[in-house]
């Protein structure tokens, strides 16, 4: 890289607003308006919504956010976790609530979408750490923030930079909004299978135990390598690259057995959603003991994933939780839940027709990780000059 500059010396805003609440403000959340983003919503390096959603009124954002957020500007977490990014969709209003900072960097010396990837590299990361404080929860201060050290390459450079791993981020993009349509369009003609049912007098009230197992499959210590998923490793309906390594490494909590069509739910904090339908998974994947590992018996898996996540069996989750700070749901817990059932004939049709929707989302899901992948080998290449521009045309041009 040509030259390596501070950020406060190439950033036009930086807009901090972490110690602002509606308590603060005189008010409260509301339950519609304008969203308010919080660490929890900026994770893999995009903006999202399903873990946690809050709001303010429109008069209330205009308070707290006298300057307004731009399509593009970067949000960088400031702790718990540090150094998650993420970049402004639209212009859409947003609030910036606390543990967040945004940044916009200075038109001719900044591009703000090379920003959002050179904040990602490795180096950086790095500098951002050794900036922090505290001890068992690692934060850095705007001070500190604006001393961390960038590099700045020709604003012409940062623009070819940042337009090769955009066209990685644009495809991505383009996945998950696969993934969300059609998982969106799935729950849609749940909801509509279960009103229909409802008005004719067909639908019949059950619990999970009438519909599926838990837990059926455990796992012993073996020889060689098993590909091993944790708990924090599963989001809202998604789950990240399990962890390839050997089974004299394996944590005592690698216990559980998958098979295609199970369905796994984190057994602690269900307000957080953790859960995903398993879909062609390998065969050396073990799950954690930290999951519910739900196994459909009398329906099929698109049913059973749609049904165990509809607002009513979330609610069931929190009410049985036990525990204060980390709050549990036992296995028995699960199959107790109380679900709603159709006939088996309306239950085969909606099979036949959601069933393709999840393998097409599971299959954009899995594209996006290995485009992620590369992206991420990219990155410091295409930073430390190791790796010319134009070579990596060629290669993205090939994997979009």
């Amino acid at each position: 890289m040509s030259s390596e500059r501070p950020l406060g010396d190439v950033i036009e805003a930086l807009i901090d607003h972490r110690g602002k609440t509606p308590k603060k403000l005189g008010g409260s959340f509301a339950s519609s308006g304008v969203p308010v983003v919080s660490a929890l919503n900026v994770k893999s390096g995009r903006l999202s919504f399903d873990a946690a959603r809050r709001y303010v009124t429109s008069e209330m954002s205009e308070r707290w956010m006298p300057v307004r957020l731009k399509a593009g500007d970067v949000v960088l977490t400031s702790e718990a976790p540090l150094g998650e990014v993420a970049r402004v969709p639209s212009d859409e209003p947003l609030v910036l609530g606390q543990r967040l900072f945004a940044l916009r960097g200075r038109a001719d010396l900044l591009d703000s979408a090379y920003l959002y990837h050179a904040l990602q590299w490795k180096p950086v990361q790095d500098r951002l750490r050794a900036r922090s404080t505290g001890t068992t929860v690692h934060g850095i201060r705007q001070s500190e923030l604006v001393r961390v050290i960038i590099p700045v390459p020709p604003i012409i450079e940062q623009r070819a930079i940042a337009a090769v791993l955009g066209a990685l981020d644009d495809k991505i993009e383009c996945n998950n909004r696969l993934h969300d349509c059609s998982h969106n369009l799935a729950a849609a003609l749940l909801a509509r299978v279960l009103g229909e049912t409802e008005a004719e007098g067909t639908q019949s009230e059950g619990r999970l135990e009438d519909i599926a197992a838990v837990n059926v499959r455990k796992v012993e210590p073996d020889e060689g390598t098993l590909r091993y998923l944790d708990i924090s490793s599963v989001g809202v309906g998604r789950a990240d690259e399990p962890a390839l390594m050997p089974w004299t490494e394996a944590p005592g909590r690698a216990r559980r057995g998958v098979r295609d069509g199970d369905i796994l739910w984190s057994t602690v904090r269900p307000n957080r959603k953790s859960h995903c339908l398993v879909l062609d998974p390998p065969p050396d994947l073990v799950v954690s003991t930290g999951f519910a590992v739900l196994t459909p018996t009398k329906v099929g898996s698109s049913f059973l994933y749609g049904i165990t996540e509809r607002p009513e069996f979330i609610g069931y989750l929190e009410a049985v939780a036990e525990g204060s700070a980390y709050p549990a749901v036992r296995a028995d817990r699960f199959l107790a839940a109380p679900v709603w059932l159709a006939p088996r004939g309306v239950l085969a049709s909606y099979e036949e027709e959601t069933m393709p929707l999840r393998r097409r989302a599971a299959a954009a899901l899995s594209e996006t990780r290995s485009l992620t992948h590369l992206r991420d080998v990219l990155l410091p290449r295409l930073f430390s000059g190791e790796l010319r521009v134009r070579d990596a045309e060629g290669l993205v041009e090939g994997a979009v």
